[in-house]
């Protein structure tokens, strides 16, 4: 394996840092080339920081001579990041769902940032995903203005995943502890377990120390901040009742207070009672945690090992002078080292806010000699056999102009044999009609026939009413006949009412049962004898599958009033 060069350019919302690093056949990072440059202290928009920054890179690729393909870094106050679940789906599902979370999440239109997702953890209930955006605008501006200072990105990364290669990559499995980069306008919270993953971005940073001596002694940002780098070091002569070293250390204090609460709490909530096990030790890494008296502070509010993060010790260095080896500058190795880890990973990183101009403008860069030569290839492999076959051409052109007239022959026929072929199907179809309606009329006659033969088998019996019911509802409630009185109607125990699909026919009889053996009394046993033997011939009748809401009246002398449902059979035509 052979090695590979990468340059890194970091961009922090207070310096600027270049590194340039060889991947061994060892897979080890090694650093040739390092060079740090500070901005200037203040607050300003985020257009004035990109014309600082392209003024800071244009003094660096000049005095160093780094310049080319690089990877940057942007620091994370330009950036908006959100942490999800995603279930186990397919790839298509889960890319849908990623995206409408992005749309949720995320304070502006998708179309107005630029964004890309990253898979931090997965267990067997599904995977977190981290989202990440920032404006389309300023990283447009941005990139602009690093191509005029001769550095050509072809990827960039947020600081809080670039601290996720520059320090839990080169943790010891058994030893991961959480991480807390203090930059100079936001802080970092970052813990990246084998099985778990946790990131938090504090709105707090060395400026806010800056800015609080400076509104205590009236200072300049520019002067306010060289005397917080004095005092908080400890190069400065001031005694310690000095106003100068009072106001550093009471901003400093309050800085250190402000940010143990907010990552205290961060981590109570990260690890709650019965939960998660606490981790036992904190690193701080970026400017901000040179502080003299951080680590002890932060250790006995969280009570927890708190120790600063060494980038020394995860890469080694080249025999190539460096500037900025100083303990300040060094801090910006961290990063360095994360976006030196993430190009050298080949793409694996997953996340990547170049916006997609510049991303194409990368790619045409890289591939456009292996394209040229492929091309030029391609083009002499082409050219003979273009000329040897244009006489193959003519006469492919002559053979297709006859087949053409063969094939206008045949489309003729084959329109013809297609408005045949829809007359068929019409005529088939208005014969299917024709054959269900004769079908129907011999099947109105069958019926009424063997109807006629069931009520002749029970004698004396005749009918008053045959009627269609309303499909899909059958007949349960009692109905009532005319000449009868709500006393003497009798329900004969019957087939179930059921409902039944709304296609089946049901036929409502009524009529009468004359009972001669008692002519001026109720109808007697022998009556309801012959009912009961008129409802068996009804249910054995081929025509009828069911035999519901039978209803009989007695009240009147010498007569058993019946009023039957007939669910006609299917297959049977009426």
């Amino acid at each position: 394996m052979r090695s590979t060069r990468v340059l890194a350019v970091d961009c922090g919302a207070s310096h600027v840092a270049c590194g340039r690093f060889v991947r061994g056949s060892d897979g080890r990072l090694q650093l040739e080339r390092f060079a740090a440059e500070s901005l200037p202290p203040g607050e300003s928009g985020d257009e004035e920081w990109v014309a600082v920054v392209g003024a800071a890179l244009k003094a660096l690729s000049r005095r160093e001579q780094l310049h080319g393909a690089c990877i940057l870094g942007v620091p994370g106050h330009l950036t908006f990041t959100r942490l999800i679940k995603v279930p186990r789906l397919p790839a298509r599902q889960r890319r849908k769902i990623i995206r409408f979370e992005a749309r949720q999440s995320v304070p502006f239109a998708l179309e107005e940032v630029v964004w890309s997702h990253a898979t931090v953890t997965e267990n067997e209930g599904g995977q977190e995903v981290v989202i990440t955006a920032a404006r389309r605008s300023l990283l447009g501006t941005l990139c602009a203005t690093i191509h005029d200072a001769g550095f050509r990105p072809f990827a960039i990364m947020p600081a809080w995943f670039v601290l996720r290669y520059g320090v839990c990559q080169h943790q010891a499995e058994s030893t991961v502890a959480p991480v807390l980069s203090i930059g100079a306008r936001s802080t970092h919270l970052i813990f990246c377990g084998a099985s778990r993953f946790f990131m938090r971005t504090f709105a707090l940073g060395g400026n806010i120390v800056t800015q609080r001596i400076a509104a205590e002694l009236g200072f300049e940002p520019a002067r306010a901040e060289s005397l917080k780098r004095q005092v908080l070091d400890g190069s400065a002569e001031f005694p310690p009742d000095a106003p100068e070293n009072m106001a550093v250390q009471i901003a400093a204090d309050q800085f250190v207070r402000q940010l143990g609460g907010e990552v205290s709490r961060t981590l109570a909530g990260f690890c709650p009672e019965g939960g998660a096990v606490r981790p036992a030790r904190l690193y701080l890494a970026g400017g901000g945690s040179l502080i003299l008296n951080l680590p002890a502070v932060l250790a006995e509010r969280l009570q927890m090992r708190v120790e600063r993060w060494e980038p020394l010790r995860s890469v080694e260095r080249g025999s190539d002078r460096t500037n900025g080896s100083n303990r300040t500058d060094t801090t910006a190795l961290t990063d360095l080292l994360g976006l030196a880890g993430c190009a050298a990973s080949r793409g694996q990183a997953g996340i990547n806010l170049l916006p997609g101009a510049w991303r194409w403008e990368s790619r045409c860069l890289r591939w456009w000699p292996r394209l040229a030569v492929a091309a030029l290839l391609m083009v002499t492999g082409l050219l003979v056999p273009v000329l040897r076959y244009r006489a193959r051409v003519s006469e492919t052109q002559r053979r297709t102009a006859e087949m053409e007239m063969r094939i206008d022959a045949l489309r003729r026929l084959d329109g013809r044999n297609r408005a045949n072929l829809a007359r068929l199907v019409e005529t088939n179809r208005r014969i299917a009609t024709l054959q269900r309606l004769v079908e129907a009329r011999s099947s109105w006659a069958a019926f009424l026939a063997d109807l006629q033969e069931r009520l002749a088998t029970a004698e004396d019996v005749w009918l008053e009413s045959l009627q269609f019911l309303p499909p899909g509802k059958p007949a349960t409630s009692p109905v009532s006949v005319p000449g009868s009185s709500k006393l003497g109607i009798i329900a004969m125990g019957g087939d179930a009412a059921r409902p039944e699909p709304a296609s089946l026919v049901r036929l409502n009889l009524t009529g009468c049962l004359f009972d001669g053996d008692n002519p001026v009394t109720k109808a007697g046993a022998r009556s309801y004898q012959r009912a009961k033997s008129l409802l068996a011939g009804l249910r054995a009748s081929p025509f009828v599958a069911v035999v519901e809401a039978e209803r009989f009246d007695a009240s009147q002398p010498g007569m058993l009033r019946f009023e039957i449902t007939l669910v006609i059979a299917a297959g049977k035509l009426l």
